[in-house]
């Protein structure tokens, strides 16, 4: 446990440097302007960032087996795709067979796998941290417990993710096409990428939080009582029969309720930043309801509860983003109970329920 205190007391030692800084308060509204950004990120903010990405790189591709509640399911997979080539009725996608298969040409060990994934996620991930948040600090604080455990565990949901935060923006910059182009691409890794694709329905996806709260009532009411499972059935029939009544959902109530939680606090944040600028942040206030919404059908089946990490993941960006441009009073206060509340939650999970993502304790390969 001592490795991840570590990590978590440097954490927050780097946030509260950050937070006592005197950064001038952001002027401007475009997303893009790397320029501007980087006047307002000094070298230290910059070298924690780079430290930390490389620290959780680190940690996720020297990890052994044994870390990461699929990862030994996972070398089984590179070991059978590598020797005999895909595998046409297997339930694993193309896009990750192929890749399983490509990566085998170079190295046919399966840990040079699991860390050519976890370069890919890290790499991705810092990259659009790097390029689009206004406070890569705070990105960086949240980017530990929302993905170090799943891109320890889900490697073909992970790499989906990677594609779609780059989907996510082409929605913004109203390249629709080139979007649907990456989620198709990402559905050849994990077939829930789809579900991104509802962000190019943003015009009409609600953004009020009387409209907001009362939908989320509503879906949290229909699958306590069960009622969805029964929607879900007809919709979907039997394919995720096992999403339903698992650990995750019978026994992690309390999780999936934190989440609602801390859902709700993340649309209430972005909607008051934005509230008098909806229009021109239609995609961003309709993520955080997405983000919402999904995860109230997290009590009924628990898929739901792993889709809401593709908006989980844009969420790095986007919330800084608009606590950091928003009019909110407090926003020092605010950003470091966010951090520090997720941080403090992720490792009590660790220590309560270590057998949901198997990353404690710690085990490099070597040992």
């Amino acid at each position: 446990m001592a490795l991840y205190i570590s990590i978590a007391l440097f954490l927050m030692f780097g946030f509260i440097i950050e937070l006592k800084s005197n950064r001038k308060e952001a002027t401007y509204t475009t997303t893009n302007s790397i320029a501007k950004r980087e006047n307002n990120s000094s070298r230290i903010q910059k070298l924690f960032f780079f430290i930390f990405i490389f620290v959780l790189w680190f940690l996720t591709a020297f990890r052994s087996e044994k870390i990461g509640s699929d990862t030994i399911a996972y070398i089984k997979y590179f070991k059978d795709f590598s020797t005999n080539g895909i595998f046409n009725d297997s339930r694993i996608e193309t896009g990750y067979q192929i890749l399983n298969i490509l990566v085998s040409k170079i190295s046919n060990n399966p840990q040079f796998f699991l860390g050519f994934v976890a370069t890919i996620c890290y790499v991705g991930t810092g990259i659009y941290i790097y390029k689009y948040s206004d406070n890569i600090v705070f990105s960086t604080v949240l980017l530990f417990p929302v993905a170090y455990g799943f891109f320890a565990t889900g490697l073909r949901q992970a790499i989906a993710m990677i594609i779609c935060l780059y989907a996510y923006q082409a929605i913004k910059n109203q390249k629709n096409i080139c979007a649907i182009l990456l989620v198709a691409l990402a559905s050849t890794f994990h077939t829930s990428a789809w579900i991104v694709l509802i962000l190019l329905l943003h015009k009409f996806i609600p953004k009020k939080p009387k409209f907001v709260i009362s939908l989320t009532a509503i879906f949290i009411t229909l699958s306590l009582t069960g009622i969805m499972d029964e929607i879900f059935v007809l919709l979907l029939g039997n394919r995720y029969g096992g999403y339903y009544e698992n650990e995750i959902v019978t026994n992690g109530w309390l999780g999936i309720a934190y989440y609602c939680v801390r859902n709700f606090v993340f649309y209430m944040v972005v909607f008051l930043s934005y509230k008098n600028k909806e229009q021109e942040n239609s995609v961003v206030l309709s993520l955080f309801t997405m983000l919402l919404i999904t995860i109230s059908f997290g009590f009924s089946i628990s898929l739901f509860s792993r889709a809401t990490y593709y908006f989980m993941l844009m969420s790095l960006v986007e919330l800084p983003n608009a606590i950091y441009r928003g009019t909110l009073k407090n926003k020092k206060l605010l950003t470091f109970l966010i951090g520090f509340v997720m941080v403090l939650y992720f490792m009590v999970t660790l220590i309560i329920r270590p057998e949901w993502n198997n990353l404690y304790p710690y085990e490099f390969y070597w040992n």
